[in-house]
């Protein structure tokens, strides 16, 4: 009865070993970011992509867990390619969207694996198959532009404003400058008048005695009869 007991006891703890192991490994890959679900399809941070191309085995799930990053998940297409035991991944979109480049677009694929990749390398495509998360960086980054253009506008439309009424200020100041300019040409010229005015009545008044009339004047002559010199005499006041 004890042999029985021992291998009754064996065949528990094996069980139970190999539960744990099944629940560990369940755990680990709940943890990971890249799953295949099927045969055709993977699952990429909890979105699904079906595997479109899959030349020389390249897809390793792996690789791919180490080189995933969030910033694909705004593409349509995910295209990796492996040159010297390397994995490179690349976005694409449709080729419908026009708003984006040709080379962005995924009809460009045949020219970025013979231009960019190694001659003859593995590599695998993987198109979205569930729609684009709404709130992702990209739609962020696409609201920018819109307010920036908003603001913009409205800078725009203040300047204008601000330089029409500089204009009507400079057309109201204009005449009033030119009348301010002919006064103080006016007083100027008053100005100048009336210094020579004084300066007339200063040469008046400075004039020699011989040229006013009240004052007298006597020559004196020699014994030939002329004139040796003349004495001004001034008025006496009354």
């Amino acid at each position: 009865m004890s042999d029985t007991l021992k291998e009754e006891n064996k065949e528990v703890q094996n069980k139970s070993d190999i539960t744990q192991d099944i629940i560990d490994l369940d755990i680990s890959e709940e943890n990971k970011l890249v799953k295949k679900l099927d045969h055709d399809t993977l699952s990429l941070n909890g979105a699904a992509y079906k595997i479109v191309e899959d030349y020389r085995e390249a897809i390793d799930l792996e690789m791919i867990e180490a080189r995933y990053s969030d910033f694909l998940e705004k593409y349509d297409y995910i295209v990796g390619d492996i040159s010297y035991d390397k994995l490179r991944l690349r976005g694409f979109y449709y080729s419908k969207n026009k708003k984006v480049p040709i080379d962005m677009r995924i009809s460009s694929l045949k020219d970025y694996l013979t231009e960019y990749c190694s001659f003859g390398c593995a590599y695998f495509v993987l198109e979205r198959l569930e729609p684009k998360r709404k709130h992702t960086g990209s739609s962020k980054r696409k609201s920018k532009p819109n307010q920036n253009k908003k603001n913009t506008q409205n800078k725009k439309q203040k300047n204008l404003r601000k330089f029409d009424q500089a204009k009507k200020r400079e057309k109201k100041t204009k005449p009033e400058n030119k009348n301010q300019d002919k006064k103080i040409d006016n007083i100027g010229n008053k100005k100048s008048f009336t210094k020579k005015g004084k300066i007339s009545e200063e040469y008046a008044d400075k004039q020699p005695a011989s040229e006013s009339k009240d004052n007298k004047v006597k020559t004196i002559k020699n014994q030939k009869g002329e004139t040796k010199f003349k004495i001004r005499q001034k008025n006496k006041p009354e």
